[in-house]
């Protein structure tokens, strides 16, 4: 289990810990966007979080996020749906979470080239990645454990493999895009994500 994965699955916690420390509903499902952008703030002193719509036609590039002193602006492909765009709004905010020089690039076009050469990877990281896709996948690896946290990816698993649901409804349900769903319910994320987990309570229990 790699270092940085384990160490990013510490912060999600104390993010949602600060969403359940500062926001009034924090078991609403589907998990409020603004509540994640107020406790990332909160937990993190920034001041603003800024959004900004770009009219690309691009199935692509869906969000970049800048940082500037004691604040972030996230830029957002305007073309997406309202589920792409909450999903993406807190993949970037994600890069807050991550906390590392590398987490972020202002060259977008030399991103995409680089996630394209990788045939976009989002669950495990290649190896010898470069900074910049590793921060891509531990960014996702963010939004999906705060907007579809382990314990209701466990039962909605268990729901998919009896076939007593979709991952439509799913979708549907929590607000976010069903390809998300669909990763994120995958045998593979679900390994690592189960793995990360463990690990972080098996250091809290050593103290």
């Amino acid at each position: 289990m790699s270092k940085d994965i384990v160490s990013i699955f510490r912060e999600i916690r104390q993010v949602r810990d600060g969403i359940n420390q500062y926001c009034l509903a924090p078991d609403k499902i589907p998990v409020s966007r603004d509540d994640v952008a107020y406790a990332i703030s909160h937990v993190y002193s920034l001041q603003r979080v800024e959004y900004t719509l770009v009219p690309l036609r691009s199935n692509t590039w869906k969000g970049h996020i800048e940082f500037w002193e004691g604040r972030v602006k996230i830029l957002l492909n305007s073309e997406m749906n309202l589920a792409e765009t909450r999903f993406t709004i807190v993949k970037e905010l994600g890069h807050v979470v991550v906390r590392n020089a590398d987490n972020k690039t202002e060259d977008v076009v030399a991103l995409i080239e680089e996630m394209v050469l990788q045939a976009q990877p989002v669950f495990g990281i290649p190896p010898q990645p470069t900074p910049a896709l590793l921060a891509e996948n531990l960014a996702y690896y963010v939004a999906i454990e705060l907007l579809f946290p382990f314990e209701l990816r466990v039962a909605d698993k268990a729901l998919i493999d009896s076939g007593a649901t979709t991952l439509f409804k799913i979708a549907e349900r929590l607000d976010i895009p069903e390809h998300v769903v669909g990763r994120a319910l995958s045998d593979q994320y679900h390994k690592l994500s189960s793995a990360s987990w463990a690990e972080v309570k098996k250091a809290d229990d050593a103290g």
